[in-house]
C-alpha cells in the first residue's frame, strides 16, 4: 500500500547509473499521496496493523479508527499499539465531561460493566433523564446544547435529538481529547444532579 518497494528500486537503479561513485545513502520513503488511513477492524486487527504503519513509514499519517479499537479501559502495554489513533466516543466511556465523572463515580462497580457495551446504557439513562427536565427549554432556543454522558445533544429537524462525539488520540498509550471545533460552541445547558 505504501509502494516502500519501489522506494528501494530507485536506489537500485540509482546506483547502477551511478556506479557507486559517490556512495549513495538512502532512507526508503513511502508514497506521498496519502493523507489519511480510515482502519475498519476487530480490537485485535487495528492493534497489529498500527505498528506495521509506523514501521513502513507512515508515522506522519493521521490514522483515523472506530470507537471499538478503544475498550475504555486503559492498558498501557496494549494501548502503545494505538499510539497517535484518533477516534471518536461518548464522554462517559473516557472519563470526560463536567457532569458525567461524578455520576460514573457513584455507579457500583458490579453494576457499571465497566468497558463494555453495557457501560454505554448507563450514560444513554443518564441523558435520558437529563433530556426530559431540559428538552422544553432546548425546543424554545435551537441554539441550546444539553452536554451529556454520551456527547453534546441538540434538538433537531422533526424535533429529532443529534448527538456530537467527542475527539480523541491516543498518546502514550492514554486518550487525550482533541479539540477539532472551528466554530463558537453555543450556549449549554447542565443539568444539576440532587442526591
Amino acid at each position: 500500500m505504501f509502494n516502500i518497494d519501489l522506494s528501494s528500486a530507485r536506489l537500485t537503479k540509482l546506483r547502477a547509473t551511478l556506479r557507486n561513485s559517490p556512495p549513495v545513502k538512502f532512507s526508503a520513503r513511502r508514497r506521498q499521496d496519502i493523507d489519511v488511513l480510515f482502519l475498519l477492524g476487530t480490537n485485535e486487527q487495528t492493534r497489529l496493523i498500527k505498528p506495521q504503519i509506523e514501521f513502513h513509514h507512515a508515522h506522519d499519517l493521521a490514522v483515523y479508527s472506530l470507537k471499538s479499537n478503544y475498550t475504555g479501559v486503559p492498558d498501557l502495554v496494549a494501548d502503545l499499539d494505538l499510539e497517535g489513533v484518533i477516534f471518536a466516543d461518548i464522554p462517559w466511556m473516557l472519563n470526560h465531561g463536567l457532569g458525567g465523572q461524578g455520576l460514573k463515580e457513584r455507579v457500583p462497580k458490579k453494576k457499571s460493566r465497566h468497558g463494555t457495551v453495557l457501560d454505554r446504557f448507563y450514560a444513554l439513562g443518564i441523558d435520558s433523564y437529563g433530556l426530559m427536565q431540559n428538552i422544553h427549554l432546548m425546543r424554545k432556543n435551537n441554539n441550546l446544547a444539553y452536554q451529556g454522558a454520551t456527547g453534546t445533544l441538540r434538538l433537531g429537524d422533526n424535533s429529532r435529538i443529534r448527538r456530537q462525539l467527542e475527539w480523541f488520540q491516543i498518546r502514550k498509550a492514554q486518550p487525550v481529547h482533541l479539540r477539532l471545533a472551528t466554530s463558537p460552541k453555543p450556549p449549554q445547558l447542565k443539568l444539576n444532579y440532587k442526591d
